[in-house]
């Protein structure tokens, strides 16, 4: 995809985070065909606002720290000003084009999840774009034997290690983490996870950036 002379990359985009109210109505149609998930009440309006308030403001206070750490770590920007969070009640999986987040009573949940998604975010802004440098072709070169989603995953885990133990110092994360995905039924996640602990999120994160930076000669 080729960008336009009046285009450039932004480096920390505003995020904002309001309640997905056409979406929530599909989700919870959707979610209701699930056994697990038959007899949920989706909460009240009041309740959803107060959620997402709370939410929100706990994500205010870090979001610069996420994306400055993020970018930095791996010298990549992001493509957008401004990036839209849906907040949905009846959602069972986040996903990052576009960022659609489920409610949480916890914020540290919220947190955890919207910054895993904007590593999706970051990279997939970078794969479409700049030629060559493609991250998506870099992945493939530094990981070639892993699928596209485990390849996605050791780089969002290596970043996200980094952002929360590294830098925020969080001392919970990697329990809160490795809870998640030990419960998931995608397997990928956790071979994922094996791999930036088998090799070191940091050397993870060095070799990538080499590699794109000997794409760019």
């Amino acid at each position: 995809m080729e960008l336009s002379k009046d285009f450039s990359p932004t480096t920390y985009p505003i995020i904002r985070i309001k309640h997905g109210r056409f979406l929530d109505p599909v989700f919870e149609a959707y979610i209701k065909t699930k056994p697990k998930w038959e007899k949920w009440i989706k909460p009240e309006e009041k309740e959803i606002k107060k959620l997402i308030e709370i939410n929100s403001a706990a994500w205010k206070e870090k979001e610069e720290i996420i994306i400055k750490s993020m970018c930095e770590a791996m010298s990549l920007n992001f493509l957008q000003n401004i990036i839209d969070v849906y907040v949905v009640c009846g959602n069972d999986r986040q996903f990052s084009d576009p960022i659609v987040i489920r409610t949480y009573s916890q914020s540290k949940k919220f947190i955890d999840d919207l910054a895993h998604e904007l590593t999706h975010r970051l990279m997939s802004d970078n794969i479409q774009c700049f030629g060559k440098t493609r991250m998506g072709e870099i992945m493939k070169k530094t990981f070639p034997e892993e699928s596209g989603n485990v390849r996605s995953h050791i780089q969002t885990y290596a970043l996200l290690k980094h952002i929360f133990v590294d830098v925020l110092k969080d001392k919970n994360w990697e329990k809160r983490i490795l809870e998640r995905v030990a419960k998931s039924s995608h397997p990928q996640y956790k071979k994922a996870w094996d791999i930036v602990e088998k090799i070191g999120h940091m050397k993870v994160i060095k070799t990538i950036r080499e590699e794109r930076e000997k794409s760019l000669g």
